[in-house]
C-alpha cells in the first residue's frame, strides 16, 4: 500500500515511484555538478535508494526520504567542516556509500524497519560527529584510553563531536516519530544512532588505527551495530511493558 493517497486518478504507488525517480535524477545531477560523488558512487547510491524504496513497503517513501536526508546532511556537514578548516572536500566514492548505507540496506532487505532507521541514525550520527569533532577547540581523546590525540585520529572523540552525534541521531528519530507517531521506537532509534557512532569510534581506535579494518568496513559495522541496537532496545522496552 502506498504512503501517499491517489491523485488525479493515479494510484499512490505510481506517484511515489515518480517522486523517487525525480529525486534520484536531481541527486545524480547535483552530485556530478558539485563533485560530491564519483560516477560509481552515484550508480551505487541510486541502486540502494531504489532497493530501499521497493522493499520498504508502506514505509518505502519515508525510508527513501530518510536515506536522502542522511546523505544531504552528511554532505553539508563535511563541506562546512572542510571550509572552516581551510581544507578541500574530497569526492565521496562507492565505498563511502556502501559503508554508510550497507547496514541499512541489509536491515530493510530482511524486513527490519526499526533496524533500518537505527542504522541510518548511526551513519548520520557518526558522520556529523567526525566532521564537527574536528572543529573542537580541544584535542580529541582516544575512546579506549582517554589520552589526548591529534585531531583526525581514528577513535578520537570530543564533547562537540558527541553533541553533534546526538543531534544527527535525533534528526532521524524525529523523522520516524513524525511519520509513525510511535515514541518508544523513536527513542530507540536516537539511542541506537549514538551507540553506532560510539562503536565506530571504538572500532577505529582498536582496528582502523592498526590497519586491520578500513574506513568502509568500520562504517559498515557501526551502522550494523546501530540497527541491531535499535531492535534490541525496542524488544527490551516491549518486555518491560513500554
Amino acid at each position: 500500500m502506498a504512503f501517499l493517497p491517489p491523485v488525479y486518478g493515479l494510484p499512490g504507488d505510481v506517484i511515489e515511484l515518480s517522486i523517487v525517480v525525480i529525486v534520484l535524477v536531481l541527486f545524480s545531477l547535483i552530485s556530478l555538478w558539485r563533485n560530491a560523488l564519483d560516477l560509481k558512487g552515484i550508480i551505487v547510491a541510486n541502486i540502494v535508494g531504489i532497493a530501499i524504496f521497493i522493499r520498504g513497503g508502506e514505509l518505502g517513501l519515508i525510508e527513501f526520504f530518510v536515506l536522502v536526508v542522511m546523505f544531504i546532511v552528511a554532505e553539508l556537514s563535511t563541506r562546512y567542516a572542510r571550509k572552516k578548516m581551510g581544507s578541500e572536500h574530497g569526492k565521496r566514492t562507492s565505498a563511502n556509500v556502501i559503508g554508510n548505507s550497507g547496514g541499512a540496506l541489509i536491515a530493510i532487505l530482511l524486513g527490519y524497519h526499526i533496524a533500518f532507521f537505527g542504522a541510518i541514525a548511526a551513519a548520520l550520527a557518526d558522520t556529523v560527529s567526525s566532521e564537527f569533532g574536528m572543529l573542537s577547540a580541544k584535542k580529541p581523546k582516544l575512546i579506549t584510553t582517554m589520552e589526548e590525540v591529534e585531531t583526525g585520529t581514528d577513535g578520537g572523540v570530543t564533547k562537540l563531536g558527541l553533541a553533534a552525534s546526538f543531534a544527527g541521531a535525533l534528526m532521524i528519530g524525529a523523522i520516524y516519530f513524525l511519520a509513525v507517531r510511535d515514541l518508544v521506537p523513536a527513542i530507540a532509534i536516537v539511542t541506537a544512532g549514538v551507540i553506532g557512532s560510539l562503536v565506530d569510534s571504538l572500532l577505529g581506535a582498536v582496528f582502523e588505527r592498526k590497519k586491520i579494518l578500513n574506513n568502509m568496513q568500520v562504517n559498515f559495522l557501526a551502522t550494523l551495530a546501530g540497527g541491531i541496537s535499535a531492535v534490541l532496545i525496542v524488544a527490551v522496552a516491549a518486555l518491560l511493558g513500554f
